[in-house]
């Protein structure tokens, strides 16, 4: 579907008709643009880099003579808790035309943007503001997503300050799934950055000068989002560090209640061992109250220790 959006944006234009068109934005699924490449003037090199671009790849702009294209890969926020849907897409431009090839949209999302920015009221309509308010939209949940993952950072953080039981495997797997999460954020907004640079660079003089600064505002937005995403990236790594610390504290703990229970019966021990060696002429062995004062001495012992190590605070 092609449509000249500063002509008659509801009229569907034939592929005759897209070269006369003054302001074109075309969307196409892979296999449409498979039928047509040749004839819109684009060489079958992009559309090898389409194909392989389908199941894996990066984003990135090739920059031709006459033509730019390039793909990219597009997180869609689907709300906390469930999983993303990843849209994959190619893009050409040329002097009147903006086209964008579906190669994978599991909800629909950058179809409908497409329907947003054609049906868009422009005051003065230019290619590079079409460019601009599709890559822009294709963001625009980014934000909650980059909330909803602060709010679980902060569940995360409550959970760790609070009972101990709440540290366990189950929190330790959740805070690496956010870190390995927040990861592959942060590389995917740097590559939407790039994506801006390498417009902005205009390396074929597609663009007038003065509407370069569409391509730097998108460019800057999705550096906001690389640098939020790099600070909850900082926290999640400090919340990490913070659960490292807690369970050492608590094996100190552990090894501080041993270690006290041991001092505490090493006298008894030392009582056991002397008295264990039955000597001959050993007085208490036939004393009447020996047996009574032993226990009463160990009582007395074991019940200095606990004080001294209460007093310590180290019970």
């Amino acid at each position: 579907m092609f449509y000249d959006l500063k002509r008659d944006p509801e009229r569907i234009l034939t592929l005759e008709e897209v070269e006369r068109g003054e302001i074109v934005a075309g969307y196409l699924s892979l296999e449409e643009f498979r039928e047509c490449y040749a004839r819109l003037g684009f060489s079958a090199l992009s559309l090898q880099e389409c194909e392989r671009s389908r199941e894996a790849g990066r984003n990135c702009l090739n920059v031709l003579d006459d033509y730019s294209f390039g793909t990219a890969t597009i997180v869609q926020y689907q709300g906390r808790g469930q999983e993303h849907c990843l849209d994959k897409l190619a893009f050409y431009v040329r002097k009147n035309l903006f086209l964008v090839v579906c190669l994978k949209d599991a909800d629909g999302s950058s179809l409908a943007m497409f329907y947003q920015v054609r049906t868009r009221k422009f005051q003065s309509i230019s290619l590079e503001k079409i460019i601009y308010f599709y890559l822009e939209g294709l963001l625009q949940g980014d934000s909650q997503l980059l909330g909803a993952l602060e709010e679980e950072i902060s569940a995360l953080e409550e959970r760790l300050l609070g009972p101990e039981g709440g540290r366990g495997p189950e929190l330790n797997r959740r805070i690496f799934a956010v870190k390995k999460e927040l990861a592959a954020f942060r590389n995917y907004y740097g590559q939407l950055v790039d994506l801006g640079e390498d417009l902005c660079e205009n390396g074929n003089d597609l663009f007038p000068e003065d509407d370069l600064r569409y391509f730097r505002m998108f460019a800057n937005k999705a550096a906001r989002l690389r640098d939020s995403t790099g600070a909850l990236l900082e926290q999640t790594v400090h919340l990490r560090e913070a659960y490292d610390a807690a369970l050492e504290l608590n094996l100190n703990r552990t090894m501080t209640i041993f270690t006290v229970a041991t001092t505490i019966f090493l006298p008894l021990s030392l009582i056991t061992g002397w008295y264990g060696m039955n000597f001959t002429h050993m007085p208490e062995l036939n004393w009447r109250w020996g047996y009574c004062a032993v226990i009463c001495a160990s009582i007395i012992i074991v019940a200095g220790c606990i004080w001294f190590f209460r007093k310590k605070k180290l019970l």
